[in-house]
């Protein structure tokens, strides 16, 4: 006896367009489903990491030292990448001078009335350095425990101030996005960066502009050789479906801001930008 015939499975092919997902168009329609229970607020931010040798995507051979990495993608995006910049926030942290803990001892924040604080504030931590132990406190204010404060020849002091930009990535997504740190060795480096932005976007949104960012190897006055993202402007962010979904993305987080995005970065080891020896 025959086997009736069995109805054919329609197999989507997968394609990519730059290293992304391109859905079929009658699947267009029910974007975002799935994920509807989901609070916004209690998502990790994905992070673009440059890559040193000690990273450990780069020990779990995901990632080459020197190259960009994609926390959530857990892609090696390689030595350079297109961005637009859509937000930018300060921020602080103090880590523990040990290395050893995943998370900083204390985070800055502004509070209620606009003043930056440490989170937790009024709090002591007795840590080492260098054999020795110190009593940090946090006190009221950032300003007021001088725990950022960095008086000439001076060692740098323990709380780290960093630039956070949070950064489309249109050449590998058009809903693809992540934060870049700026702290430490790199602070510099966000700063010119900033200022660079401000110029350009005069009579626009930072989010109107395109930015390359290569990784490249500088040496120190030491003579000791880091890993540094370098910048470049490359044009204007004229694609409309772009440009709409950095607006949408620029409204939503300007509301809840990037608190405690330096938490996931590597041990303290704020930019990673270090290739040889210590900062």
């Amino acid at each position: 006896m025959a086997k009736a015939p069995t109805a054919a499975k329609t197999q989507v092919a997968v394609v990519e367009e730059n290293g992304a997902l391109v859905l079929p168009d009658f699947m267009r329609e029910d974007a975002g489903l799935g994920m509807e229970g989901v609070d916004r607020t209690s998502m990790a931010i994905p992070r673009i990491s440059l890559m040193h040798p000690t990273s450990v995507p780069v020990g779990n051979g995901e990632a080459k030292a020197g190259n960009f990495y994609h926390t959530s993608l857990r892609e090696d995006l390689g030595d350079e990448i297109i961005v637009v910049p859509v937000y930018t926030e300060t921020g602080y942290a103090l880590w523990d001078p040990s290395g050893e803990a995943n998370a900083p001892l204390a985070r800055g924040r502004r509070n209620e009335k606009g003043i930056w604080v440490w989170d937790p504030s009024n709090t002591q931590f007795e840590v080492m350095v260098n054999g020795k132990k110190e009593i940090w406190d946090t006190k009221n204010s950032i300003a007021e425990s001088r725990l950022t404060h960095w008086p000439k020849g001076n060692p740098p002091p323990p709380g780290k101030e960093s630039l956070n930009f949070l950064f489309a990535l249109p050449e590998v997504g058009t809903g693809t996005f992540g934060v870049m740190t700026f702290q430490k060795s790199a602070f510099s480096i966000g700063k010119k960066f900033m200022d660079n932005i401000r110029m350009r976007a005069q009579g626009g949104p930072s989010f109107a502009l395109r930015y390359k960012i290569k990784s490249t190897t500088v040496t120190a006055s030491n003579g000791k050789k880091h890993l540094a993202p370098d910048f470049s402007f490359v044009g204007i962010n004229s694609d409309e479906t772009a440009y709409r979904f950095c607006k949408t993305m620029h409204s939503q987080v300007a509301k809840s801001g990037l608190y405690g995005i330096a938490e996931e970065v590597d041990h303290g080891e704020g930019d990673n930008a270090v290739t040889e020896g210590d900062y």
